[in-house]
């Protein structure tokens, strides 16, 4: 029973851990912060079990397998939530801002000069919404170079 206690914990407070930084980052510090407290009284409660019974190996791989599987639902639990606001920057010799717009996307456009005059794209989307842009600028230009980072003004 014990055994496995300290898995179902420890896989938990893996995963509130992972949310908790998600809503870190998101600058939501009332929310991470009642996070961070649920992870020190899990962390505390698993702690003190395998503690108590440090002298069996067993419960440090179960501790460990916890650990392992709380952060992998962690991170999938953070994909489906996707929080915030990335700027996807693309560089194309294709006129498709038209496009883009139609496509319901606020861009910004400027040209490039190197060898060749090229437009150099900007375009605030959610994190939710950035595979399926990339979608659509693949589509639009199969050769289009695609450069994504995360958006630190959410003011678009």
């Amino acid at each position: 029973m014990t055994y496995l206690l300290i898995f179902i914990l420890k896989i938990f407070e893996n995963t509130v851990n992972t949310l908790r930084l998600l809503y870190t980052s998101s600058n939501q510090k009332l929310l991470s912060s009642l996070l961070q407290m649920l992870c020190s009284l899990l962390f505390i409660t698993t702690t003190s079990l395998v503690v108590i019974n440090c002298n069996d190996f067993f419960i440090i791989i179960v501790f460990s397998l916890g650990c392992t599987i709380g952060s992998y639902i962690g991170s999938l639990l953070e994909e489906k939530i996707a929080l915030g606001s990335n700027i996807i920057i693309c560089i194309t010799e294709l006129d498709i801002m038209d496009q883009i717009r139609s496509n319901g996307y606020k861009l910004t456009s400027t040209k490039g000069t190197g060898l060749d005059i090229k437009n150099i794209i900007f375009i605030m989307t959610t994190r939710k919404k950035k595979r399926k842009l990339i979608k659509l600028l693949k589509e639009l230009d199969e050769n289009i170079f695609v450069m994504s980072g995360i958006a630190i003004n959410e003011n678009h």
